[in-house]
């Protein structure tokens, strides 16, 4: 059972601007191991997005969307072990679902680069979460951009707790940051505060207006 469908994108480098490709292809791939399943296999159950308790995800050595390596690979002019970008992903979608036993997620902003949902807890506005796609490499001669982004609140939320996901450009694997912290080999992948870039703003008329980078 296939609930909801978020479309993402591949991002190209090697271009300038980079491409985004929509994954369209492997979204069909899907729906057509579905309709096989389904068809030929009946006894098999198909279901996606529904009571899931834990997800794995791909790895390999050299792959460049690991969480991690575990040692050298030389084909690729990996050094390891070591602690990788994508990493950073899983302690920030854990600290988005924290331990909730009925958070309920909405998408409520979906653009070409940026997407945005709201996390509820007992039918009560309780997060918000802002995805920037924009790529952004050190290598760019332009300052890197930023925009605004305002989102109506109840009236009972006066201030909101912003904390960041951010890194140096889209190019680089170091010097990434998820409230501030740090996770690296040397701290055996434990949280290691290197700057402080949590902040506390108000909400003006029932508004919040923040800055996405």
């Amino acid at each position: 059972m296939v609930k909801t469908e978020a479309t993402y994108y591949y991002q190209w480098f090697g271009v300038d601007p980079p491409e985004f490709e929509p994954l369209i292809t492997t979204m069909a791939n899907i729906t057509s191991a579905a309709q096989f399943l389904s068809q030929n296999y009946r006894n098999i159950p198909f279901v996606m997005g529904e009571n899931v308790s834990r997800v794995n995800m791909q790895q390999g050595l050299g792959f460049g969307y690991s969480a991690w390596t575990p040692g050298p690979d030389s084909d690729n002019g990996n050094q390891g072990p070591g602690i990788w970008d994508p990493y950073y992903a899983f302690p920030f979608a854990a600290d988005f679902i924290d331990g909730a036993t009925d958070l309920q997620v909405v998408p409520i902003l979906q653009q070409e680069k940026l997407v945005a949902y709201a996390g509820y807890e007992s039918e009560r506005l309780s997060k918000l979460v802002i995805i920037n796609l924009e790529v952004w490499n050190t290598t760019n001669f332009s300052p890197r951009p930023s925009r605004e982004v305002k989102f109506q609140v109840p009236s009972n939320m006066a201030k909101a707790k912003v904390e960041n996901l951010t890194a140096p450009g889209a190019d680089v694997g170091e010097d990434i940051t998820w409230v501030g912290t740090s996770r690296t080999y040397k701290s055996m992948g434990l949280p290691a505060q290197v700057i402080h870039d949590t902040e506390i703003i108000s909400a003006v008329h029932q508004s919040l207006a923040v800055n996405v980078q």
